[in-house]
């Protein structure tokens, strides 16, 4: 059963970081050539702020430039995934040598509705 559960989280979707430099990904955008090419699993919930289309991401000291991403499905809900009740879409990273990173804006907005005294 423990390749049916993940540790980080209970979404059905998430989305595989493929390293299109990999040499046996060939830089396809098509399909996973090779697990070794699998840089990281995301959640579906956190990968627009952390590997959108055009961030820079860092991985094991490198940084790399996510090229483009799979679209979602227009409706999770009652779909069937994989064998294991879940989907993992896909990104493509290549290498990059810019001299910054991206970072997701967060906005909190925090409002009182009860003074405790």
């Amino acid at each position: 059963p423990w390749k049916r559960v993940s540790l980080r989280s209970i979404e059905p979707l998430s989305y595989s970081i493929v390293d299109l430099s990999h040499n046996l990904q060939g830089g396809k955008t098509d399909k996973i050539h090779n697990p070794a090419a699998v840089m990281d699993t995301i959640p579906y919930s956190r990968v627009f702020y952390h590997a959108f289309p055009g961030s820079i991401v860092m991985h094991r000291g490198r940084k790399y430039r996510i090229e483009s991403m799979e679209s979602p499905p227009p409706f999770v809900g009652g779909a069937s995934f994989g064998p294991c009740g879940c989907s993992n879409l896909m990104a493509f990273a290549k290498p990059t040598s810019l001299q910054y990173c991206t970072q997701a804006l967060s906005i909190n907005q925090i409002t009182v509705v009860k003074k405790m005294e």
